[in-house]
This record gives C-alpha cells, structure tokens and sequence, in this order.
C-alpha cells in the first residue's frame, strides 16, 4: 500500500463512511503513548527537513475535508430547511471529526517516517493503512504482551 503523501492527500476526499469509522476505530486503539513520542520526535524532524509549510498545507486539507461533510444530497436540506445540519449531516461530521488525528498521523508519517523509529511509524501509519484494506504487521509478544506497561 503507497503511503506516499500524495497517495494519502488525493484519496482523502473520497473516503467513504467505513473508511472513517475504521480510521477512527484503529486510532483509538492505538498506543498513545507511542504516538505521543512519534508526535514529538515528528515535530523536530518537520522543522530540521523544513516541512513545516507542507505538513500544514496537508492538515489545511484535512480541516476542509472535516468541515465539508455535507453531501450533494444534503443541498436539498439546505435549500428547505435553512442552514442547520440534519441528524446525519451531523453524524458525518461527528465521524469525520473522529477520524482527523489518524489523517494527520498519516500525514505526518508520509512526511518523516523514515526518520522515525520504526514503532513510532507503525504506530501513526497502521490506522491510514487498516482503513485502506492493508494492516499493519503486527508485533509477536506473546500472550504476556512486551510487559512495558506498568502492570
């Protein structure tokens, strides 16, 4: 699966209702704490390389992509109702919402992964990927799990 950035930027706008809710899901299952490390580590390396104006430009993408969330069919709502988004208009945005910070993620991989420790770039890259029909590998720890939790 590319993870190119301008895979991910140009296939954005056509993500369907499943693809935002397996983004969503695969995220919110992730580890937060390696993706915080990632984030940190990704934030240095945007500004070293000088990435900085790319990766905003991408997440301006991201922003217009979430608040376009009304469809051609809801013109039609519009149009009748005034300006106030229906129960399902509502949902989608609520779905697109959820489903910005795994965007960003890939956005941000697409960007610096390489330079990125490979669990860190697994760990903002899986979501992208799960929700393109490609998982992430998964790491063989055992039934005991890697046992860095403070368990």
């Amino acid at each position: 699966m590319d993870t190119s950035l301008d895979t991910i930027l140009a296939r954005i706008p056509s993500l369907g209702a499943e693809d935002v809710r397996v983004l969503h899901a695969a995220w919110d299952g992730g580890d937060a704490g390696v993706r915080r490390r990632a984030w940190q580590h990704g934030k240095r390396l945007l500004e070293e390389q000088g990435s900085e104006e790319t990766y905003q430009v991408a997440s301006d993408l991201v922003r217009r992509w979430v608040n376009d969330s009304r469809s051609a069919t809801s013109h039609t709502n519009s149009l009748a109702f005034g300006t106030l988004p229906s129960f399902i208009e509502q949902d989608r945005l609520d779905q697109r919402i959820a489903a910005a910070p795994a965007l960003l993620d890939a956005i941000l991989a697409a960007l610096v992964g390489d330079d990125l420790a490979p669990e860190e770039q697994e760990e903002l890259a899986a979501p992208w990927l799960e929700a393109m029909g490609t998982p992430a590998p998964v790491a063989d720890e055992g039934p005991g799990g890697s046992g860095t939790a403070g368990g």
